[in-house]
């Protein structure tokens, strides 16, 4: 996708779903980079129409080396950072993280990578997206590296009506739904949690009211 951040109306959007040989740049057998005529394609039509910002979506289809490389990662992105360089601009270039390392907490900054972690390193920023917890629909976005700007900051939004929104753009009503179906759905989590530690070692609950073992007076005793 190629947009223009200033010009309204200067926008476009390029699908290449079905098509071959999408690599920007391939690699020889000493495994130096070769631009593809894709790449030349991209490059002149940024230039042609003004772009400042190119997001291509994604890595996977993008790079032709081998992402555990390290050689072929930095001349790759070289490669990108001499577009944004030609356009005045920012190329800002999407990748999937390991899925493993997403169900792994204890991973740290690991489950935000796929290969390498030579992109970490050869790019100027990274930002990166991730579920929230006990909220289906809710994202966070945050910056773990900014060479040129304080990193840290953390964007929160969710899909809603087809389209992901800040939640500070949303009407005040639709917002109190929402916060009421989370809190809703996060106790919800909290007893069926609860309902399992107790139903481990056989503790019989009950679901009527007020008996003593009453499955939340119960729980509301749980650590």
């Amino acid at each position: 996708m190629i947009g223009h951040p200033i010009a309204r109306g200067r926008c476009r959007v390029k699908s290449w779903k079905g098509e071959l040989d999408l690599e920007l740049a391939t690699f020889d057998a000493e495994r130096r980079l070769r631009p593809t005529r894709r790449f030349e394609a991209l490059r002149a039509t940024a230039l042609a129409i003004g772009a400042r910002l190119i997001v291509l979506d994604n890595t996977s289809h993008l790079f032709g080396g081998d992402e555990n490389v390290k050689r072929e990662v930095a001349a790759f992105v070289n490669l990108l950072n001499g577009l944004a360089a030609e356009i005045d601009g920012v190329v800002l270039l999407l990748g999937h993280p390991n899925k493993a390392g997403l169900n792994n907490p204890g991973a740290g900054d690991a489950n935000q990578y796929g290969g390498s972690v030579a992109w970490e390193n050869q790019v100027r920023s990274r930002m990166f997206m991730a579920f929230v917890p006990d909220d289906d629909d809710a994202r966070e976005l945050t910056n773990p590296k900014a060479n040129y700007s304080p990193k840290g900051n953390k964007l929160s939004f969710r899909w809603h009506r087809g389209a992901f929104v800040h939640d500070n753009d949303m009407p005040e009503d639709q917002r109190a739904e929402i916060a009421a179906t989370i809190q809703a759905s996060a106790d919800n989590a909290t007893f069926l949690r609860c309902l399992a530690e107790m139903t481990r070692p056989e503790q019989a609950v009950s679901q009527n009211a007020p008996s003593p073992p009453f499955a939340p007076h119960v729980c509301a005793k749980m650590p």
